[in-house]
């Protein structure tokens, strides 16, 4: 398609100065794929909540951060600036403070997810503010941290569809549309600026 660019420029010029009969090259139009998303039952084997004797502490991080996902459609970077003081148990809420556009925004949740978050909370039972931490020094984590240690979870579950943290935002959003059909409620759960976006 440059270089197609190149030559209706060209025959542009020579149509005008030359008075040369204008003709165009017609772009070629991009092969569009879909993306792969996780199916139903590797979304249950993802937000299966996990026996404390058999999990190790960075696989039961991306166990509630799958939770987190799936219910939410959350970026990585708004999962992984979770603070505690952002789950809102009583009114069953999660407020994300970390967003692309910069503003906050609040997700309810059912209690199921406030329960596996009550279950997590309880078992890191750390002082930190941050939900989710790096292991070998505390600190809070990354989203490239996240996103790694999410694969080797996928490949630890079994699943090949695909390992990538924002498949579960893709699984989210396919759910939302199926069960409203509205496409611009979608946009605006997933905080997205352009509905081609969201279309996509």
């Amino acid at each position: 398609n440059t270089y197609f660019r190149v030559v209706n420029v060209f025959m542009k010029y020579l149509h005008q100065t030359y008075n040369i009969e204008l003709f165009k090259i017609e772009y070629l139009k991009e092969q569009k794929t879909i993306k792969a998303i996780f199916t139903d039952d590797e979304i249950k084997r993802l937000i299966a909540r996990p026996s404390l004797d058999d999990i190790c502490y960075s696989q039961f991080r991306c166990w509630i951060a799958s939770v987190i996902a799936v219910n939410t459609g959350a970026r990585i970077s708004s999962v992984v600036n979770i603070r505690k003081q952002d789950i809102d148990t009583k009114n069953r809420t999660i407020t994300f403070l970390h967003s692309k556009n910069g503003k906050p925004f609040k997700i309810p949740v059912s209690r199921k997810v406030i329960d596996d978050l009550e279950f997590y909370m309880d078992a890191i039972d750390t002082d930190s503010d941050y939900l989710f931490l790096n292991s070998d020094n505390g600190e809070s984590l990354t989203g490239k941290q996240l996103g790694s240690s999410f694969r080797k979870y996928c490949k630890n579950k079994n699943i090949r569809t695909t390992s990538s943290f924002h498949s579960l935002r893709r699984w989210f959003s396919v759910k939302l549309l199926q069960e409203t059909k509205n496409v611009h409620l979608v946009k605006a759960v997933l905080q997205h600026s352009n509905i081609a976006t969201t279309e996509k």
